[in-house]
């Protein structure tokens, strides 16, 4: 999210797909975010990661992988 608000979205876009992949791997830590991290919205990790991919590809001028995403 840093680099988000930096907009250095290019390099974002690594980190949050690492998020997904880890989210992926751990699908209990997800599905349990609650108990697990604290946290109780109503979008999973790897949501939000693909929302932040789309927006981050947006920004920096993909306009065609944010629509994939």
């Amino acid at each position: 999210m840093k680099l988000t608000k930096k907009e250095r979205f290019t390099e974002a876009i690594q980190h949050f797909e690492k998020s997904y992949e880890f989210f992926t791997r751990h699908t209990w830590m997800d599905k349990y975010r609650y108990l697990a991290l604290l946290s109780s919205g109503r979008l999973s990790y790897r949501e939000m990661a693909l929302i932040n991919i789309a927006f981050c590809s947006g920004q920096a001028g993909d306009g065609i992988m944010a629509r994939g995403y």
